[in-house]
């Protein structure tokens, strides 16, 4: 499984701590209220966590460890001995880490293979000397030989003198990019049978291919559920989508795409065998070229329509009349691009006339024109819209009116905001306190539904969307109708931590 540090590791290797019987009870009484009785992936994510194995992080992160399904499915191609042996662990010869070694050295004794137990104790001793575990498997392994009646053969014994070995060396995955001296890292040929020339039904053989792009992954990020894709198809996906493409599981934020570390080890293999690859390189070219615009574009310039609240992931209808709107929306759809929704300033404060620093940048999923009403624009004659729009992101704005049209219609200067991420900021997170705020949210939503007349229940559903299974979500859903004044739902919107919004919400509810 490959961790969100970008460490590769076997799934024996990770260790989730045990749940006590407060957190199944809260699991428990969490699932009824999905109509699956079952937690999504979207609320295991949050509101789990376990620490992590690999040396160069020991970090604690959230969610529930998943296999990851690309490398995990290369690695039984590659290794067909070492994963029969373990059926759930699998380990990489060369991993640096003793305890895959210390599990296939006990399977190992289950199946009464005791030289190969010693030498594989053996292995996972010179790793780690100053810890008597491998020296222990040892003896248990020679102990049960002898058990068996059989004669225990010389094998040397390492004791505590590693001087002389050439053992594992730790290979820091972030450092495989620079290729630190003294570390060679060997990438397996490609399976016998199977072509990695012009055509991709090699890579489709090996399930290397982005579910996205189709072509085989470039920059591969593993997210929490297991599936890996580009990079760069991650950060474009954002644009129109908040879940995974496979298994609908929650998408990070855009900012933790930007940042998330690399499947080292699968983007190490891809690469190493797509060299001859002519295509996969001008694919790898293009890609490079994206992520130097991502990266270096981290502000916009959009047109504001000065109106009301929105909220992420949140859908609004308007009826746009006015000349300066019309303009907006014509531009918006010739370039598929998005318009910020702030409300003004007098919202907050009687007697500042300007809009509101922050906002939600909005797309147009549908529009209709009325061409019977037509205003003279800087743009030509325009008709009346009706739209329909989602919210895609939060927005902070940096420079204001950057640029007025004739009708009057504002730009300005904006940045975008995420929420943080406790994988990768230091930031307060209580993933006990987070599910218990998040049982008291649904838990009074549908016991407010329940006491309403069906037909209100369904006009609430149209309007508003079904209550979301992702906990960052389910707080600007319940924003939209829970009776709040706009100065606190304007706060809230700034808000960039789910756990601090979500507790605000039960609270208030």
């Amino acid at each position: 499984m490959t961790l969100p540090c970008g460490a590769s590791v076997c799934t024996a290797c990770v260790k989730q701590p045990a749940p006590t019987d407060e957190q199944l009870a809260l699991e428990a009484d969490l699932a009824k209220t999905f109509e699956s009785n079952t937690l999504p992936h979207a609320l295991s994510f949050s509101i789990r966590s376990f620490r992590c194995p690999a040396k160069h992080c020991r970090r604690k992160h959230t969610g529930t460890p998943v296999a990851d399904w690309v490398l995990g499915s290369l690695v039984r191609v590659l290794f067909p001995t070492e994963t029969k042996v373990l059926d759930d662990a699998v380990v990489v010869p060369g991993s640096g880490l003793q305890l895959p070694l210390l599990v296939r050295s006990r399977r190992l004794l289950r199946e009464a293979r005791f030289e190969e137990a010693i030498r594989v104790a053996d292995e996972a001793h010179v790793l780690n000397p100053w810890n008597r575990r491998g020296l222990i498997a040892r003896r248990i392994a020679e102990l049960r030989w002898r058990e068996a009646g059989l004669d225990v053969m010389e094998i040397d014994d390492p004791g505590m003198d590693t001087g002389g070995s050439d053992g594992g060396v730790f290979v820091d995955p972030f450092k495989l990019k620079q290729g630190p001296p003294g570390v060679v890292v060997t990438v397996p040929p490609v399976p016998q049978g199977v072509s990695l020339g012009s055509t991709s039904s090699g890579s489709q053989e090996l399930g290397i291919d982005c579910p996205l792009c189709l072509n085989p992954v470039v920059g591969p990020i593993t997210l929490k559920c297991g599936h890996s894709a580009c990079r760069v198809c991650l950060l474009d996906s954002c644009k129109t989508l908040t879940a995974c493409g496979v298994c609908r599981a929650p998408l990070p934020t855009f900012e933790s795409l930007l940042k998330y570390p690399e499947n080292v080890v699968l983007g190490k293999v891809i690469s190493e065998w797509m060299k001859g690859n002519e295509g996969w390189m001008k694919v790898k070219e293009e890609h490079a070229k994206e992520m130097e615009k991502y990266q270096a574009q981290t502000e916009y310039t959009i047109p504001l329509f000065v109106c009301t609240l929105a909220f992420p992931g949140t859908k609004q209808e308007f009826n746009i009349f006015e000349p300066r709107y019309r303009v907006m929306v014509k531009e918006c759809l010739d370039e598929d691009g998005v318009f910020g929704l702030c409300i003004p300033k007098r919202s907050l404060n009687p007697f500042d006339e300007k809009y509101s620093v922050y906002g939600t940048a909005v797309s147009i999923e549908m529009s209709e024109a009325v061409m019977l009403d037509l205003q003279e624009t800087s743009k030509g004659p325009l008709p009346r819209y009706y739209i329909q729009s989602k919210s895609r992101f939060r927005f902070k704005i940096v420079e204001e009116d950057v640029f007025i049209s004739p009708e009057g219609l504002h730009y300005a200067k904006v940045k975008r905001i995420e929420d943080v991420d406790p994988d990768y900021e230091d930031v307060s997170y209580d993933s006990f306190e987070y599910a218990v705020n998040i049982l008291k949210v649904r838990q009074n939503v549908h016991s407010m539904l329940t006491g309403l007349d069906p037909i209100r229940v369904q006009l609430l559903i149209q309007g508003y969307g079904k209550m979301p299974d992702d906990p960052a979500l389910l707080s600007f859903w319940a924003l939209q109708w829970v009776p709040m004044n706009i100065k606190t739902k304007y706060e809230l919107l700034s808000c960039i931590n789910p756990c601090e919004r979500i507790r605000y919400i039960a609270d208030r509810l």
